[in-house]
């Protein structure tokens, strides 16, 4: 059975994923989403202690863990960091991140996703 992939619209009940997120539902049930993260896998993992907000975590390289319960984690695993040129002036480092939710329901992953993000929002102005 192939994976069905396709981009997920934005929905009243997903206030969590973007309209510019990859969705990838898995033939064995576990979900992954792909988005790009403005800041570097230092940024990331320097933010990663707090956003797991206690949970339990392991980080080898570029990738991590959390663990949810027993049975329910999370995998993100960092790709390769770019650039992205804002004018002549202003760059910006961009990382793919792949988050993969194991045995977790849309209503879970959303709420992680809420909490999580939070921790990773940059302010401007």
């Amino acid at each position: 059975m192939a994976a069905d992939r396709g981009w997920l619209a934005r929905d009243a009940r997903s206030e969590a994923i973007s309209h510019l997120d990859k969705f990838v539902a898995l033939p064995d049930g576990s979900i992954e989403i792909v988005r790009d993260m403005a800041g570097s896998h230092d940024d990331f993992l320097r933010l990663l202690p707090a956003a797991t907000e206690g949970r339990r975590y392991t980080v080898d390289g570029t990738s991590a863990r959390i663990a949810i319960d027993a049975s329910r984690y999370v995998t993100i695993m960092l790709r390769e960091e770019s650039v992205r040129r804002i004018g002549p002036t202003m760059a910006l480092a961009l990382t793919p991140v792949h988050y993969g939710f194991h045995g977790m329901t849309q209503d879970e992953i959303d709420s992680f996703l809420l909490r999580f993000d939070r921790y990773y929002q940059r302010g401007g102005g």
